[in-house]
């Protein structure tokens, strides 16, 4: 990347069958000029989510090529949650925001309590570097 600046970061995996095989790819990407850019990706033997490990691997090997100081923020769909997961990035100062279904329950109230109507696209929870969006 050109510039060092901190960059916006995506976790994101795509699952689909190529005739009986399960192509299951759990995958790093950067946001550059408004487009996702791959940086690492893992194909799983199986279908379904990744799960934590995986997901730590993925960032040990990001963090082997760059800072978390150069980490923005990382993005990432609902099924990226754990508390394990959250906490070992929130351990080495990365943020994530998290998208979730209106109807996650958060702290015991679904996640579209969490925000004003008007609000509601991609406003951070919370006060945290990091948060969620439903």
């Amino acid at each position: 990347m050109p510039s060092l600046r901190p960059r916006e970061f995506i976790l994101d995996r795509t699952n689909w069958k190529y005739g009986q095989t399960d192509v299951n790819v759990p995958l790093l990407a950067v946001q550059w000029r408004g487009v996702a850019i791959p940086l690492l990706f893992e194909l799983l033997p199986h279908g379904g989510s990744s799960d934590t490990n995986l997901r730590h691997t993925l960032m040990n090997d990001a963090l082997s090529l760059l800072k978390p100081s150069e980490i923005q923020v990382l993005y990432a769909d609902r099924e990226f949650l754990g508390h394990v997961w959250i906490q070992g990035l929130a351990r080495r100062g990365i943020p994530i925001y998290v998208r979730l279904r209106s109807d996650t329950l958060v702290d015991e109230w679904p996640a579209r309590d969490w925000l004003h109507p008007e609000a509601r696209r991609h406003r951070p929870l919370g006060r945290r570097r990091g948060g969620l969006w439903a």
